[in-house]
C-alpha cells in the first residue's frame, strides 16, 4: 500500500512522491517481489474539507492512478451522523469539521475526479473509498469520551460509513493504553477484556452479517 502523505509534503511534491511510489510498487509486482494483490491507495488524510481541496491541487500536477481513497474521518466528540459542533451536553469540546458524517465530500471528490479522469483505478473506474483508520478515543485528555458515548457512537459510524458506501473500515487500535497522553482508541484493555464498544461493534457486525475470520 503506498501512501501520500499529504498533510506532509506541498501538493506538487505528493504528486512527484506518489508517482514515483507506484511505479515502484507495479515494477515489484512484475518481479514478482509482491503480490499482485497488494493495493496501492492514495490519501491517508483525515478531514473531507481540507483533504478534498488539496487532491485537487495534488490533481492539477498530473493524472493519478490508484486502487483506492484512503481516508482518516475522526470526529471525536460529536455523533457520527452529525455535522454540528459539540453542543450541551457533548463528552468534549473538539471538533473536527469534515470527519465521518461527511463521507458524502469524499464520494463526490472521488466522482468528480473520475469524470474529468485526473484520478482513476488501473481499469479506469472510480476509486473506492476506504476507511482504513476510525475510532472514538480514550485518551488523550482533549479528545477523551466516556465509554458510554464510545459503545453507541462506534456501531453508528459503521453505520454511516456502510450508507455511504465505503470499501472497508478499519477500528484503528485493539488494545488500550496505559499511557494518558497517548492516541488510544482501544477497545479491549491490556488484560484482554472487551470494553463495552467492543461488545457494540461485535453485536453490529452481527447484525449486518460479518462473520468473524
Amino acid at each position: 500500500m503506498a501512501n501520500a502523505c499529504c498533510n506532509c509534503f506541498g501538493s506538487k511534491r505528493t504528486c512527484r512522491l506518489y508517482k514515483a511510489g507506484y511505479g515502484a510498487i507495479r515494477a515489484l509486482q512484475k518481479q514478482k517481489a509482491i503480490g499482485k494483490d497488494v493495493e496501492i491507495l492514495i490519501g491517508e488524510i483525515s478531514s473531507a474539507h481540507a483533504g478534498v481541496k488539496f487532491m485537487d491541487l495534488v490533481l492539477k500536477n498530473g493524472r493519478l492512478v490508484a486502487d483506492g481513497m484512503a481516508v482518516h474521518p475522526y470526529q471525536f466528540c460529536t455523533d457520527p451522523r452529525s455535522k454540528a459542533r459539540p453542543g450541551k451536553g457533548a463528552p468534549c469540546s473538539r471538533w473536527m469539521p469534515g470527519g465521518i458524517a461527511w463521507l458524502d465530500e469524499w464520494n463526490q471528490g472521488v466522482d468528480r475526479w473520475a469524470k474529468s479522469k485526473r484520478l482513476l483505478t488501473s481499469r479506469g473506474k472510480k476509486l473506492p473509498v476506504l476507511v482504513t483508520e476510525f475510532g472514538y478515543l480514550r485518551a488523550p485528555s482533549t479528545t477523551k469520551i466516556p465509554e458510554e458515548f464510545r459503545a453507541k457512537w462506534l456501531p453508528l459510524a459503521f453505520d454511516v460509513a456502510n450508507k455511504a458506501g465505503v470499501k472497508q473500515m478499519l477500528q484503528f487500535g485493539v488494545t488500550t493504553s496505559n499511557d494518558p497522553n497517548s492516541w488510544d482508541s482501544g477497545i479491549i484493555d491490556a488484560n484482554g477484556n472487551p470494553l463495552p464498544s467492543y461488545n457494540a461493534l461485535k453485536d453490529w457486525a452481527k447484525r449486518n452479517g460479518y462473520k468473524q475470520s
